[in-house]
């Protein structure tokens, strides 16, 4: 089965060298779902260890240790590649669409996440035409999140407070 999905793999990068460009990413995408791999799991080749911020990482597993008891690991390749942080592609280590995401320093610098912000806006009056101010949000998806609850509360609010609490849903 392997052999045959490596040659129709290798035909679908040999045709889709003649197409315009949407159409290879089209077939990209058919080849990653055909192969089960979530977006989250995709490489990222342009990206290294390097934009890890490892302070988050570090965060991160306190934080898992706190709520579920997991013990605190030692950060190594091993451990990214452990988590889905981290691939092997092409001979090198890479990091994947989800670990840049969780713990990257800013993973809209990669080409394949210039789009994964949060876009906020308010409007004057009930259409959407004047817009009272916008912004857009950048940085790992923690980030984004307290950003975000800063642009929607103001800062100091508790925005998960809210959401226990049942008034954010």
């Amino acid at each position: 089965m392997k052999e045959i999905l490596n040659r129709v793999e290798n035909h679908l990068f040999e045709f889709k060298q003649e197409m315009p460009s949407s159409d290879a990413n089209w077939i990209n995408e058919l080849s990653r779902q055909s192969r089960n791999i979530t977006y989250d799991r995709m490489e990222v080749v342009e990206a290294s260890i390097d934009d890890f911020d490892f302070e988050k990482i570090d965060f991160y597993q306190r934080r898992k240790n706190e709520k579920l008891g997991t013990p605190i690991e030692k950060v190594t390749p091993e451990y990214l590649e452990k988590a889905d942080f981290l691939k092997r592609f092409n001979g090198r280590r890479v990091p994947t669409v989800g670990g840049l995401l969780f713990m990257g320093k800013n993973p809209q610098q990669a080409t394949s996440l210039p789009r994964a912000v949060i876009k906020c806006a308010r409007f004057k009056g009930k259409e959407k035409g004047i817009f009272i101010d916008q912004t857009v949000i950048e940085g790992s998806l923690f980030e984004q999140i307290d950003e975000f609850k800063v642009t929607l509360y103001g800062p100091g609010e508790n925005f998960m407070k809210d959401v226990e609490n049942n008034r954010v849903k």
